[in-house]
């Protein structure tokens, strides 16, 4: 599905995305040239063209790739979202110490959840800018069809440093509003389905 995603988005203009690849079977050109448009749906059509091209190994292109860019995302926000949400409970605490001269520890349910929400997002942004050029790699290796270690050096020869920012600042907002609502949502479940007996075994 991801592999998917990123031809859809592109297919607009697929010729200035897929640069690096004019020299071999165009995916997305397949789909422009296959007299179906308007028969089949879009996402059908690159269904047809992936399989056509690249056969079932077009649809896991760029796996390790995707491994190699989530496990280190996945350590980075976990890490960054409980680590957040500690610092933010301390300023609130200290807060609340300088406004009236008492500072609840602990805080009440709804203060919490926005808390959790707002280090979720700040963790997905944390995520976000220091994953980005595997996220870069990652999109070419699908787009470009090519290996990991030639989409590398030209990542290295064309963009330089711009591979850190590249395209950083919709992923930015993107992970941010994403990982806000994730979190959120998935701290309402957790309090919805652990038992009382168990609380003081979560950590909140």
């Amino acid at each position: 599905m991801d592999v998917l995603a990123q031809y859809m988005m592109i297919f607009n203009n697929h010729t200035a995305f897929c640069g690096l690849a004019k020299n071999k079977i165009s995916i997305a050109e397949n789909v422009a040239c296959d007299k179906l448009k308007g028969k089949i749906p879009l996402g059908l059509r690159f269904i047809r063209a992936i399989y056509k091209v690249d056969g079932f190994r077009g649809f896991y292109r760029g796996l390790f790739a995707s491994a190699l860019l989530d496990i280190p995302r996945a350590m980075i926000f976990w890490s960054g979202y409980y680590n957040t949400l500690s610092i933010l409970k301390e300023l609130r605490y200290f807060y609340c110490l300088h406004k009236s001269g008492n500072g609840p520890k602990i805080c009440n349910e709804k203060d919490l959840l926005m808390l959790q929400a707002i280090s979720g997002g700040m963790a997905g942004i944390i995520a976000a800018i220091c994953t980005n050029p595997l996220e870069m790699l990652r999109i070419r290796v699908q787009i470009h069809r090519t290996k990991i270690m030639e989409t590398l050096k030209n990542m290295i020869k064309y963009e330089g440093y711009h591979m850190f920012t590249k395209g950083l600042a919709p992923r930015i907002i993107s992970a941010g509003a994403y990982s806000f609502l994730t979190m959120l949502v998935y701290e309402m479940v957790k309090k919805l389905c652990v038992k009382p007996e168990y609380n003081y075994l979560v950590v909140w």
